[in-house]
């Protein structure tokens, strides 16, 4: 059992390795078969509510037994997990309502919980876990938005939970789409929808009316409101808890199986699809994960969880070990000085106990832990370092571990309850050793709360020291021996930060290097003040200030005197060379500029020439009760070989706060750094291709540049810059190449396209291919050019590209520079006369300038005739469109609305006739047809139009009908009238619109018949009518009918308005024709309110297919 255990954590240590250290840190598989170590954080802005955390407990409980269940047979039958330790960390406004015991931690609490539940700044109600690194790779965290959590039941939300942990722990996507789309693909002529398996049932239907679905005629796509609503009891329908949270049923993945209610489903468009191994189910991939690979046999494991209460408190002790070898000696031990000088002085805040301990062949404790609370004891801890000499050998595990004993840990039994955090700095291998080795520390560590951050400095320190740091939580810095101290300050920086509540901690805006000359215009820095940080100081500190020199901090472009609140103070160091200014008093959010001058002196000599400075510019938070936008970043791993396969990753987002707090968009830049020099500066992106998993989520992420990492095995610096929309340095932490093919390296081809889509016009047989563009090398340049082929075979196509049928037109694309959007539009006839009646396959490849192809991309599938199975699975044709002649045209967008449905449709005009002359017709006529000509056409969409031509318009007048709808519009014109008897047409719709209204317009020419496609329209009044005459024809659809005249036509205009004609110098009209137009201004709208109301109520008797869900209980997906 103890070796086990032993192995388990070697297990957790290179998993840990790979992945730096994110979502499913601090969570351990127990010999048990149990998950220990799960917290779940209740933010401070979400209300006191017993009963809600108590039906949280009761969900865990339950996702804790249906784990259980849903394992067991990933690995057919040996092994099954649960959930063992659940720890709550309770705000302050809530300890009062239960007394938690208080709980000591080495960090805030927004970092440490891997559920955070938190009122969603957006609003959202969908859980979401980030999951930059891709498929197997573990989450961030995952968000939890406190109305879900009141609003749900506890088996619904033990499946959320489920869901959630699934992708937060084993990297698992799902098997849903969103609100995004799509919710349907087409496969053999028929219409799927995205589900992962076929077992389980529904019907489409729109998300907001719950009437049926319409599919466009030309683009063959669902309607952007439709969704596959699922019945909820289907008893044998036992996959996917990626997929669904709301049938009983479902207690299993998918899996890669023929049994049915199991079976995954490869060709659902969804993001496990888009993300996993071709053909993969979620079975397959967690069985790839380690806990499965080689965790325990356990095959009944206990499922009762044990839940603790704590309010957590970071426990500000830091215990800095500076390493002061022989090897240190010179500008590697100033550089330490220098950065803990920033640290001591200003970084660490007022209440963080400090102590220092020095070491070479022997250990000194230097300071014990002090608290920070004054400028006296802060001199003094600078007093302790700025003396430091260097000398002797190098014994780091003997002084990691009195830093752990100041803490107050037992190094023969460590406890998870010991907490605190270690700075260790050291440029070189262990050498020396007198009671334990690093390698010990390392296990130490492991099994304690304590947080070990470590800087490297140069190629030569020590390789374990990333470890120490990712098994501890902490990161991994690394530092140029000999380079500026930028770097190094930047890395302190971020310590500090960690051990203050995010109100408290400075934040770096902006690091550089300045180059001053003397009796020459001052070297100047611009940078940004942003409303977050505009709060009590600004502060400068510039190394390489030789004295006396002179630093100006001042706002620009206006270059206006400092607030008359705001106090300079300046602290220097001429031994350094360092310089400290703060301002003191509250700082105006805008430009600034920092100017360095250096001014001479009588013993300097006149040769002197140009001086560098390192600067970096903090701010102060700008109100206690609102966190400040930080920069954080990751990396995809911490070591590796590198060969053409390759792929390693860094990420970054801005946040605010520790929930949703992300900002977007930004504008993110990373270097990656040797201790020769910087390598590479390189964008980030949020686009969703090359590195970046998902589009527009906040985080942003590149490639590492590895064909430019090719020199022998070292370690690199990787730093983050934003630059909008607010200036933000920080660290991503450090990078170790263990060994380089190379030869095999040269050979890196361009990243895998992961966004390729099709679109479909089934009317012209066009086919609009898009995708993102890829690098020469991963994401890096401009891939040389892309294959896109097609076939009917999917496998053919996965299994054998080089064999499908190649789309000729893709060879004439421009090589593009990686991240930007690129579109290939061609004729199906041209370029896959084939294909047409058939779903087929398309897929593409970027190849490089060295002939090395990209991975397949993903696969789409098109489709040029609409699917045969619409009827069974409630989806209609829209987007339809006639022509009448040469002359006029109709087309009909799918969110018209000009009939009804046919339950309740009616159309009469058996007496209505339109009169017309020669010199006065009606919009349509065989010589002059509404919308016909080249200056107008009318279409039929959800925006209002009024067909008329400059010679033709509807006239209104005792004798003339008002074309009236729920907005009481009416055109009248000088030059034509319609006339209606005493019984009026009349189209009732369910929801009670007309076809002339400011939603829908209508357009007919001779001999035509328009056809409209709608749920309902009405057009109907005593006083005003729509016109049609015996030789009009009315063409209906299953939904609509449109009433229309060959000869005749009504306009109407929005906003219940009359227009006169164009000309209405040219006709007389008598007095009492204006008295008509005044009257039916003042009564038309109560008139049309009435008829409205009279036609709601006539509706409600109805029986309407557009609510063919109403009286079903469904689940949306």
């Amino acid at each position: 059992m103890k070796l086990m255990n032993c192995e388990l954590i070697w297990i957790i240590l290179s998993a840990l390795l790979c992945c730096g250290q994110l979502g499913s840190s601090g969570i351990e598989l127990g010999s048990d078969g149990r998950f220990s170590g799960i917290r779940v954080s209740i933010d401070s802005g979400v209300p006191v509510n017993r009963t809600a955390l108590g039906k949280l407990k009761a969900a865990f409980q339950l996702a804790s037994e249906l784990l259980a269940v849903a394992t067991k047979p990933v690995m057919n039958g040996r092994k099954s997990y649960a959930f063992g330790s659940v720890k709550f960390l309770l705000p302050d406004s809530w300890s009062s309502a239960g007394l938690p015991s208080r709980f000591g931690t080495s960090g805030r609490q927004d970092e440490l919980a891997h559920f955070r539940v938190h009122n969603a700044q957006d609003g959202s109600q969908e859980p979401w876990t980030p999951q930059p690194l891709g498929c197997g790779r573990p989450g961030l965290f995952t968000l939890l938005p406190w109305p879900a959590v009141t609003a749900l039941d506890k088996e619904t939300l033990s499946r959320v939970i489920l869901r959630e942990f699934s992708r937060l722990r084993w990297g698992a996507f799902a098997e849903f789409n969103g609100h995004a789309g799509p919710h349907g693909y087409v496969s053999g002529n028929r219409l799927h929808p995205v589900r992962c398996s076929a077992a389980l049932s529904g019907i489409f239907a729109h998300n907001e009316t719950y009437g049926r679905c319409k599919i466009d005629r030309e683009t063959l796509t669902l309607e952007p409101n439709c969704r596959f609503f699922l019945y909820p009891d289907q008893p044998t329908a036992e996959a996917s808890l990626m997929y669904t949270v709301y049938i009983g049923a479902v207690r299993h993945f998918c899996a890669s199986v023929s049994q049915s209610g199991l079976a995954h489903n490869p060709d659902a468009p969804n993001p496990h699809y888009r993300h996993c191994p071709a053909g993969a189910s979620v079975r397959d991939v967690l069985a790839g994960h380690e806990d499965f690979r080689f965790g325990p046999e356990i095959t009944d494991p206990d499922t009762k969880i044990n839940f603790t209460e704590v309010t957590p408190i970071i426990d500000r002790r830091l215990v800095v070990v500076m390493d002061v070898s022989r090897s240190m000696r010179g500008q590697p031990l100033d550089k330490m000085k220098q950065s803990m000088q920033n640290l001591l002085s200003q970084q660490l805040a007022d209440d963080v106990q400090c102590a220092l301990i020095s070491y070479s062949t022997s250990v000194h404790i230097l300071a014990p832990l002090r608290q920070l609370n004054s400028s006296e004891a802060r001199q003094a801890h600078w007093g302790l370092v700025r003396s430091l000499t260097a000398s002797g050998v190098t014994a780091t595990g003997d002084a990691m571990a009195a830093a752990l004993e100041l803490l107050g840990c037992n190094l023969t039994q460590p406890s998870r309850s010991n907490t605190g955090q270690v700075l260790l700095i050291t440029d070189g291998e262990e050498n020396h050793q007198l009671r334990y080795s690093l390698s010990d520390i390392v296990r130490i560590a492991a099994q304690t709360s304590v947080t070990v951050d470590t800087v490297a400095f140069g190629r030569l320190a020590d390789t374990r020291l990333a470890r120490l740091s990712a098994t501890t939580g902490g990161t991994a810095h690394f530092s140029r021996f000999m380079g500026p101290v930028n770097d190094m300050v930047e890395s302190l920086g971020q310590v500090a930060g960690r051990m203050a509540d995010s109100p408290d901690a400075w934040v770096n805006l902006i690091s550089s290097q300045l180059r001053s000359s003397r009796n020459a215009t001052p070297a100047a820095l611009s940078f940004t003040v942003d409303s977050s940080v505009s709060g009590a100081g600004l502060q400068a500190f510039v190394i390489g200030a030789v004295r006396p020199a002179r630093v100006l901090l001042h706002l620009a472009p206006v270059g206006d005197a400092l607030d008359a609140a705001v106090e300079e103070d300046l602290q220097g160091d001429v031994q350094l060379g360092s310089g400290l200014l703060r301002l003191k008093g509250r700082i105006r959010p805008g430009r600034w500029k920092l100017y360095v001058s250096v001014l001479p002196t009588a013993s300097q000599s006149e040769a002197a020439t140009s001086l560098y400075h390192s600067v970096l510019i903090s701010g102060q938070p700008a109100a206690s009760d609102w966190p400040p936008v930080r920069l954080t970043g990751f990396l995809s791993q911490l070591e590796a070989r590198l060969d053409s396969s390759s792929r390693h990753s860094v990420h970054a987002y801005l946040h605010r706060g520790s929930a949703d707090g992300f900002v977007r968009p930004a504008e993110l830049w990373a270097s990656v750094e040797s201790d020769d020099g910087t390598v590479a500066n390189f964008q980030l992106f949020d686009h969703g291709a090359g590195a970046d998993v998902s589009p527009n989520d906040g985080i942003y992420s590149a490639y590492l540049p590895l064909h430019r990492m090719s020199g022998p095995p070292q370690d690199y610096s990787v730093r983050l810059r934003s630059l909008s929309p607010v200036d933000r340095v920080a660290s991503a932490g450090k990078f170790t190449v263990t060994a380089v093919d190379s030869v095999d390296l040269a050979r890196l081809p361009p990243a895998r396209v992961t966004d390729f889509g099709c679109t479909v016009n089934a009317t012209s047989g066009r086919l609009r291919m898009r995708w993102t563009t890829v690098g020469d090398q991963l994401d890096s340049g401009a891939a040389s050019r892309y294959l896109v082929r097609a076939s009917a075979n999917r496998s053919l196509l996965e299994l054998n590209f080089a064999s499908a049928d190649d789309v000729g037109a893709a060879a004439q694309l421009p090589s593009v520079p990686s991240g930007q959007p690129m579109t290939l539009e061609v004729a199906a006839a041209d370029e896959l006369p084939s294909y047409p009646s058939v779903t087929f396959y398309l897929a593409v490849r970027a190849n490089n300038s060295a002939g090395v192809l990209s991975q397949l991309s993903n696969v789409a599938a098109v489709q040029l005739t609409m699917p045969d199975n619409l009827a069974e699975i409630g989806v209609d044709v829209g987007g339809e469109s006639s022509t009448s002649s040469t002359e006029s045209s109709t087309t009909c967008s799918t969110g018209s609305s000009t009939a009804s449905a046919p339950e309740s449709s009616t159309t009469s005009s058996t007496e209505s006739s339109t009169a017309s002359t020669p010199e006065s017709s009606t919009a349509s006529s065989t010589e002059s047809s509404t919308a016909s000509t080249p200056e107008s056409s009318t279409t039929f969409s959800t925006e209002s139009s009024t067909a008329s031509t400059p010679e033709s318009s509807t006239t209104s007048s005792t004798e003339s009908s008002t074309a009236s709808s729920t907005e009481s519009s009416t055109t009248s014109s000088s030059e034509s009238s319609t006339t209606s008897s005493t019984e009026s047409s009349t189209t009732s719709r369910s929801e009670s619109s007309t076809t002339s209204s400011s939603e829908s317009s209508t357009t007919s020419s001779t001999e035509s018949s328009t056809t409209s496609r709608s749920e309902s329209s009405t057009t109907s009044s005593s006083e005003s009518s729509t016109t049609s005459s015996s030789e009009s024809s009315t063409a209906s659809r299953s939904e609509s009918s449109t009433t229309s005249s060959s000869e005749s036509s009504t306009a109407s205009t929005p906003e219940s308005s009359t227009t006169s004609g164009l000309d209405s110098s040219k006709h007389s009209q008598s007095w009492w024709s204006y008295m008509v137009i005044v009257l039916a201004l003042i009564f038309a709208p109560s008139i049309a309110a009435l008829l409205g109301l009279f036609l709601l109520f006539v509706h409600s008797k109805l029986p309407s297919r557009s609510l063919h869900l109403r009286n079903k209980k469904v689940y949306p997906i």
